[in-house]
């Protein structure tokens, strides 16, 4: 499901962590670990070797990271979904975590 099968060369998967003691500097180093994400991926694709996918388990909440798996594997778990949540309860009344893209 996570659609690496798309995918010939090697990945790197990278995990920044970051922490801070005062929650008025919230802010600031989400502002500054999205900073640091999007010139990453500039650089990325400078080179040429941008990959949209992220692991879900090191996403942060910014990210999209089913989006990565692909436009088939996401229309699959998309069906699926429909097939046995046809109300949607589990997108729309689940708190937290990533849900399949609108």
């Amino acid at each position: 499901m996570l659609g690496l099968n798309r995918f010939n060369d090697d990945l790197i998967n990278l995990l920044v962590g970051a922490s801070w003691d005062l929650d008025t500097d919230n802010a600031q180093v989400l502002a500054r670990l999205k900073k640091l994400e999007a010139d990453g991926i500039a650089a990325e694709k400078q080179k040429g070797i941008f990959n949209e996918f992220i692991y879900l388990n090191y996403a942060a909440g910014w990210q999209a990271p089913i989006k990565g798996y692909g436009t088939d594997n996401v229309a699959f778990m998309k069906s699926v979904s429909k097939l046995y949540d046809p109300r949607g309860i589990f997108q729309t009344g689940v708190p937290g975590g990533f849900k399949l893209p609108a």
